[in-house]
Protein backbone atom coordinates (compact mmCIF):
# COMPACT_ATOMS: atom_id res chain seq x y z
CA UNK A 1 0.00 0.00 0.00
CA UNK A 2 2.85 2.40 0.75
CA UNK A 3 6.10 2.34 -0.68
CA UNK A 4 8.83 4.62 -1.39
CA UNK A 5 8.71 7.47 -3.75
CA UNK A 6 10.65 6.24 -6.88
CA UNK A 7 9.20 8.65 -9.77
CA UNK A 8 12.13 10.55 -11.89
CA UNK A 9 10.72 14.04 -10.60
CA UNK A 10 9.78 12.81 -7.01
CA UNK A 11 10.69 15.97 -4.53
CA UNK A 12 13.16 15.21 -1.78
CA UNK A 13 13.18 16.83 1.68
CA UNK A 14 15.41 17.91 4.56
CA UNK A 15 16.45 14.90 6.32
CA UNK A 16 14.74 14.93 10.16
CA UNK A 17 17.54 12.86 11.32
CA UNK A 18 20.47 14.41 9.89
CA UNK A 19 18.99 17.94 8.59
CA UNK A 20 20.90 17.84 5.22
CA UNK A 21 19.07 19.40 2.18
CA UNK A 22 17.19 17.43 -0.41
CA UNK A 23 18.69 13.82 1.24
CA UNK A 24 14.83 12.51 2.34
CA UNK A 25 12.67 10.46 0.36
CA UNK A 26 8.72 9.97 1.73
CA UNK A 27 6.71 6.97 1.44
CA UNK A 28 3.41 7.69 -0.99
CA UNK A 29 0.36 5.69 -1.40
CA UNK A 30 0.54 3.46 -4.05
CA UNK A 31 -3.01 4.58 -5.85
CA UNK A 32 -3.51 8.09 -4.11
CA UNK A 33 1.05 9.04 -4.55
CA UNK A 34 -0.08 11.19 -1.10
CA UNK A 35 2.75 11.06 1.27
CA UNK A 36 1.95 9.43 4.35
CA UNK A 37 3.94 11.67 7.17
CA UNK A 38 6.71 14.28 7.11
CA UNK A 39 8.81 11.47 8.93
CA UNK A 40 8.31 8.36 7.21
CA UNK A 41 11.10 8.07 4.92
CA UNK A 42 14.65 7.34 3.82
CA UNK A 43 17.53 9.41 3.94
CA UNK A 44 20.16 9.27 1.03
CA UNK A 45 22.89 9.11 3.88
CA UNK A 46 23.11 5.57 4.68
CA UNK A 47 26.68 5.71 5.78
CA UNK A 48 26.70 8.51 7.68
CA UNK A 49 22.53 9.11 8.76
CA UNK A 50 21.03 6.01 8.24
CA UNK A 51 17.90 7.23 9.24
CA UNK A 52 14.87 4.67 8.06
CA UNK A 53 11.52 5.06 9.35
CA UNK A 54 9.12 2.77 7.39
CA UNK A 55 5.49 2.79 7.55
CA UNK A 56 4.55 -0.44 9.00
CA UNK A 57 7.11 1.00 11.89
CA UNK A 58 4.97 4.61 11.86
CA UNK A 59 1.59 2.77 12.55
CA UNK A 60 3.33 0.98 15.05
CA UNK A 61 4.09 3.59 16.86
CA UNK A 62 0.92 5.45 16.38
CA UNK A 63 -1.48 2.68 17.85
CA UNK A 64 -4.21 4.33 19.97
CA UNK A 65 -3.64 7.98 18.70
CA UNK A 66 -6.66 9.58 17.22
CA UNK A 67 -6.04 9.82 13.01
CA UNK A 68 -7.42 11.45 10.46
CA UNK A 69 -7.41 11.02 6.21
CA UNK A 70 -5.16 12.07 3.85
CA UNK A 71 -6.47 10.53 0.92
CA UNK A 72 -8.18 6.99 1.45
CA UNK A 73 -5.67 6.30 4.60
CA UNK A 74 -5.17 7.55 7.78
CA UNK A 75 -2.40 9.84 9.26
CA UNK A 76 -1.85 11.09 12.48
CA UNK A 77 -4.34 14.85 12.97
CA UNK A 78 -2.11 18.26 12.76
CA UNK A 79 0.87 16.21 14.12
CA UNK A 80 3.73 18.29 15.52
CA UNK A 81 5.68 15.72 17.08
CA UNK A 82 8.99 14.25 15.38
CA UNK A 83 8.65 10.88 15.62
CA UNK A 84 11.54 8.38 15.52
CA UNK A 85 12.02 5.17 14.70
CA UNK A 86 12.81 3.15 17.43
CA UNK A 87 16.45 3.18 18.15
CA UNK A 88 18.78 0.90 18.10
CA UNK A 89 22.38 0.36 20.69
CA UNK A 90 25.97 -0.97 20.79
CA UNK A 91 26.55 -3.33 23.59
CA UNK A 92 28.06 -2.09 25.93
CA UNK A 93 30.93 -4.63 26.02
CA UNK A 94 32.66 -2.57 22.46
CA UNK A 95 32.65 0.35 24.80
CA UNK A 96 34.45 -1.29 27.22
CA UNK A 97 37.31 -2.96 25.30
CA UNK A 98 37.79 0.15 22.53
CA UNK A 99 38.31 2.10 26.14
CA UNK A 100 40.32 -0.33 27.74
CA UNK A 101 42.79 -0.44 25.34
CA UNK A 102 43.60 3.21 25.30
CA UNK A 103 47.25 3.14 26.98
CA UNK A 104 48.16 -0.51 25.02
CA UNK A 105 47.84 -0.02 21.77
CA UNK A 106 48.54 3.73 20.16
CA UNK A 107 46.39 6.32 20.25
CA UNK A 108 46.97 9.69 17.47
CA UNK A 109 44.25 11.90 19.41
CA UNK A 110 45.21 11.18 23.19
CA UNK A 111 48.87 11.22 22.21
CA UNK A 112 47.75 14.94 20.86
CA UNK A 113 46.28 16.25 23.94
CA UNK A 114 49.16 14.20 26.18
CA UNK A 115 51.38 16.70 24.15
CA UNK A 116 49.35 19.68 24.61
CA UNK A 117 47.94 19.70 28.09
CA UNK A 118 49.99 16.58 29.77
CA UNK A 119 49.06 12.59 30.69
CA UNK A 120 47.16 13.54 33.43
CA UNK A 121 44.87 15.72 31.43
CA UNK A 122 44.59 13.78 29.00
CA UNK A 123 43.60 10.46 30.55
CA UNK A 124 41.10 12.35 32.91
CA UNK A 125 39.49 13.84 29.49
CA UNK A 126 39.41 10.84 27.48
CA UNK A 127 37.45 8.74 30.29
CA UNK A 128 35.35 11.29 30.84
CA UNK A 129 33.76 11.96 27.20
CA UNK A 130 34.54 8.20 26.43
CA UNK A 131 36.90 8.08 24.00
CA UNK A 132 38.23 4.69 23.01
CA UNK A 133 40.70 2.95 20.55
CA UNK A 134 40.77 1.45 18.04
CA UNK A 135 43.06 -1.17 16.39
CA UNK A 136 42.22 0.60 13.15
CA UNK A 137 44.35 2.69 10.48
CA UNK A 138 47.23 1.96 13.43
CA UNK A 139 46.40 4.55 15.79
CA UNK A 140 42.83 5.36 15.53
CA UNK A 141 40.44 6.35 18.40
CA UNK A 142 36.26 6.46 19.27
CA UNK A 143 34.49 8.92 19.80
CA UNK A 144 32.20 7.29 21.69
CA UNK A 145 28.05 8.83 21.58
CA UNK A 146 26.13 8.23 24.53
CA UNK A 147 22.74 9.28 25.67
CA UNK A 148 21.36 10.66 28.61
CA UNK A 149 20.01 7.01 30.20
CA UNK A 150 24.06 5.92 29.37
CA UNK A 151 22.85 4.27 26.21
CA UNK A 152 25.85 3.80 22.95
CA UNK A 153 24.12 5.09 20.26
CA UNK A 154 27.07 4.42 17.80
CA UNK A 155 30.97 5.58 18.22
CA UNK A 156 32.94 7.32 14.78
CA UNK A 157 36.22 6.12 14.44
CA UNK A 158 38.65 8.61 13.23
CA UNK A 159 42.60 9.16 12.22
CA UNK A 160 44.27 11.80 13.97
CA UNK A 161 47.94 12.85 13.16
CA UNK A 162 49.83 13.28 16.71
CA UNK A 163 51.74 16.21 16.28
CA UNK A 164 48.92 18.61 14.44
CA UNK A 165 45.74 17.51 15.88
CA UNK A 166 44.21 17.72 12.58
CA UNK A 167 42.06 14.85 10.76
CA UNK A 168 43.57 12.34 8.17
CA UNK A 169 41.46 13.06 5.70
CA UNK A 170 39.21 9.70 4.22
CA UNK A 171 39.68 7.85 7.49
CA UNK A 172 36.72 8.10 9.02
CA UNK A 173 33.91 5.10 9.76
CA UNK A 174 31.39 4.46 12.36
CA UNK A 175 31.21 1.47 14.97
CA UNK A 176 28.15 0.25 13.98
CA UNK A 177 28.58 -0.15 10.20
CA UNK A 178 32.11 -2.01 11.33
CA UNK A 179 29.66 -4.22 13.75
CA UNK A 180 27.02 -4.81 10.31
CA UNK A 181 29.84 -5.86 8.14
CA UNK A 182 30.74 -8.45 10.62
CA UNK A 183 27.51 -9.39 10.96
CA UNK A 184 26.82 -8.74 14.65
CA UNK A 185 23.91 -6.27 14.31
CA UNK A 186 21.87 -6.27 11.81
CA UNK A 187 18.90 -3.67 11.17
CA UNK A 188 20.28 -1.19 12.66
CA UNK A 189 18.57 2.11 13.00
CA UNK A 190 20.79 5.08 13.86
CA UNK A 191 19.32 8.15 15.90
CA UNK A 192 21.95 10.13 16.81
CA UNK A 193 22.29 12.12 20.13
CA UNK A 194 24.69 14.80 21.25
CA UNK A 195 28.49 14.25 21.91
CA UNK A 196 28.81 14.18 25.20
CA UNK A 197 25.32 14.01 25.88
CA UNK A 198 26.24 11.05 28.88
CA UNK A 199 27.15 13.56 31.31
CA UNK A 200 23.99 15.26 31.66
CA UNK A 201 22.79 12.73 33.76
CA UNK A 202 25.18 13.16 36.40
CA UNK A 203 25.97 17.14 36.55
CA UNK A 204 22.24 18.52 36.40
CA UNK A 205 22.74 22.33 36.69
CA UNK A 206 25.87 23.36 34.79
CA UNK A 207 24.88 25.43 31.46
CA UNK A 208 25.75 24.20 28.52
CA UNK A 209 27.91 24.75 25.63
CA UNK A 210 27.74 23.32 22.21
CA UNK A 211 30.52 23.19 19.47
CA UNK A 212 30.75 21.21 16.05
CA UNK A 213 33.33 19.19 16.26
CA UNK A 214 34.32 16.64 19.10
CA UNK A 215 37.59 17.55 19.21
CA UNK A 216 36.41 21.38 20.32
CA UNK A 217 34.36 19.93 22.86
CA UNK A 218 36.98 17.92 24.58
CA UNK A 219 39.92 21.10 24.22
CA UNK A 220 37.34 23.57 25.28
CA UNK A 221 36.49 22.05 28.09
CA UNK A 222 40.29 21.19 29.24
CA UNK A 223 40.12 25.61 29.07
CA UNK A 224 36.65 25.92 30.87
CA UNK A 225 35.59 23.24 32.62
CA UNK A 226 32.57 25.32 33.81
CA UNK A 227 30.77 24.44 30.94
CA UNK A 228 29.17 20.85 29.98
CA UNK A 229 30.82 20.64 26.65
CA UNK A 230 28.95 19.01 23.72
CA UNK A 231 29.37 18.41 20.10
CA UNK A 232 26.57 18.42 17.38
CA UNK A 233 29.01 16.48 15.12
CA UNK A 234 28.78 18.29 12.36
CA UNK A 235 27.21 21.72 11.12
CA UNK A 236 24.01 20.27 9.97
CA UNK A 237 23.35 18.04 13.96
CA UNK A 238 21.55 21.00 15.68
CA UNK A 239 18.16 19.00 14.88
CA UNK A 240 15.29 19.00 17.74
CA UNK A 241 15.56 15.41 18.45
CA UNK A 242 18.89 16.08 20.19
CA UNK A 243 17.54 19.10 22.02
CA UNK A 244 14.96 16.81 23.85
CA UNK A 245 17.21 16.17 26.73
CA UNK A 246 18.78 19.56 27.43
CA UNK A 247 15.30 21.10 28.30
CA UNK A 248 15.50 23.87 31.02
CA UNK A 249 19.28 23.56 30.96
CA UNK A 250 21.06 26.93 29.98
CA UNK A 251 22.34 26.85 26.19
CA UNK A 252 24.99 28.35 24.29
CA UNK A 253 25.95 27.64 20.67
CA UNK A 254 29.32 28.05 19.73
CA UNK A 255 29.25 28.08 16.17
CA UNK A 256 32.62 28.02 13.82
CA UNK A 257 33.90 31.14 11.61
CA UNK A 258 31.20 31.65 8.91
CA UNK A 259 28.66 29.60 10.42
CA UNK A 260 27.27 32.59 13.06
CA UNK A 261 24.00 33.46 10.86
CA UNK A 262 23.00 30.28 10.81
CA UNK A 263 23.35 28.77 13.92
CA UNK A 264 21.86 31.88 15.86
CA UNK A 265 18.58 31.26 13.37
CA UNK A 266 18.27 27.96 14.50
CA UNK A 267 18.84 29.01 18.40
CA UNK A 268 16.03 31.61 17.50
CA UNK A 269 13.97 28.67 15.96
CA UNK A 270 14.46 26.26 19.17
CA UNK A 271 13.49 28.92 21.34
CA UNK A 272 10.45 29.50 19.48
CA UNK A 273 9.26 25.91 19.17
CA UNK A 274 10.52 24.05 22.09
CA UNK A 275 11.33 27.14 24.75
CA UNK A 276 14.52 26.45 25.28
CA UNK A 277 16.80 29.06 26.86
CA UNK A 278 19.43 29.31 23.81
CA UNK A 279 21.82 31.61 22.43
CA UNK A 280 24.21 31.81 19.98
CA UNK A 281 27.89 33.41 20.49
CA UNK A 282 29.16 35.68 18.23
CA UNK A 283 32.40 35.86 19.77
CA UNK A 284 34.83 34.49 16.81
CA UNK A 285 33.13 36.61 14.29
CA UNK A 286 34.18 39.80 15.97
CA UNK A 287 37.27 38.53 16.73
CA UNK A 288 38.34 36.81 13.48
CA UNK A 289 40.70 38.17 10.86
CA UNK A 290 40.63 37.68 6.99
CA UNK A 291 43.09 34.21 7.03
CA UNK A 292 41.26 32.76 9.95
CA UNK A 293 37.88 32.40 8.07
CA UNK A 294 40.03 31.03 5.14
CA UNK A 295 41.24 28.70 7.54
CA UNK A 296 37.79 27.65 8.81
CA UNK A 297 38.77 28.30 12.87
CA UNK A 298 36.61 27.30 15.35
CA UNK A 299 37.18 28.18 19.25
CA UNK A 300 39.38 25.30 20.18
CA UNK A 301 42.02 26.57 16.81
CA UNK A 302 42.15 30.06 19.02
CA UNK A 303 42.30 28.71 22.63
CA UNK A 304 45.47 26.35 21.11
CA UNK A 305 46.96 29.58 20.31
CA UNK A 306 46.63 31.47 23.51
CA UNK A 307 48.02 28.34 25.28
CA UNK A 308 50.95 28.60 23.24
CA UNK A 309 51.34 31.99 23.88
CA UNK A 310 50.78 31.83 27.37
CA UNK A 311 47.56 33.82 27.76
CA UNK A 312 43.92 33.42 27.68
CA UNK A 313 41.37 34.84 25.42
CA UNK A 314 38.58 36.72 26.51
CA UNK A 315 35.46 37.08 24.60
CA UNK A 316 36.34 40.55 23.39
CA UNK A 317 39.15 39.07 21.85
CA UNK A 318 42.03 40.72 24.41
CA UNK A 319 44.19 38.84 25.92
CA UNK A 320 43.59 39.20 30.31
CA UNK A 321 47.13 38.99 31.66
CA UNK A 322 45.19 37.65 35.29
CA UNK A 323 43.81 34.92 33.51
CA UNK A 324 47.70 32.98 32.60
CA UNK A 325 48.86 29.38 32.62
CA UNK A 326 51.73 28.67 34.91
CA UNK A 327 55.13 27.71 33.82
CA UNK A 328 53.79 23.97 33.65
CA UNK A 329 51.17 25.10 30.44
CA UNK A 330 47.93 24.50 32.94
CA UNK A 331 44.96 26.85 33.73
CA UNK A 332 45.36 28.43 36.65
CA UNK A 333 41.98 29.89 35.84
CA UNK A 334 38.90 29.63 33.32
CA UNK A 335 37.55 32.23 30.95
CA UNK A 336 33.87 33.16 31.11
CA UNK A 337 32.13 33.00 28.08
Amino acid sequence: MFTLDKRPNKKKYECPNCCHKKKFTRYIHDETLDELNDEVGICDRSDNCGYHYPPKQYFEDNKGQEFGFRGNYPIVSNSKIIITPSISFVEQRHLELSIGKIHIVKNCFHQFLTDCFGNYAADNVCRRYKVGNSNRWNGGNVFWQVDINQKIRTGKIMLYDAASGKRTPKYENWVHHILKDKGLISNFHLNQCFFGEHILKYETTMPIAIVESVKTAIICYLFMPQYIWLASGGEHGLNKNKFISLKNRKIILFPDLNKYSKWNRIAVELRNSLGLNITASSMLEKIALVEDISNGFDLADYLLIRNDLGEAMHETGIPMDEYLFDNHGHWVDSVQL
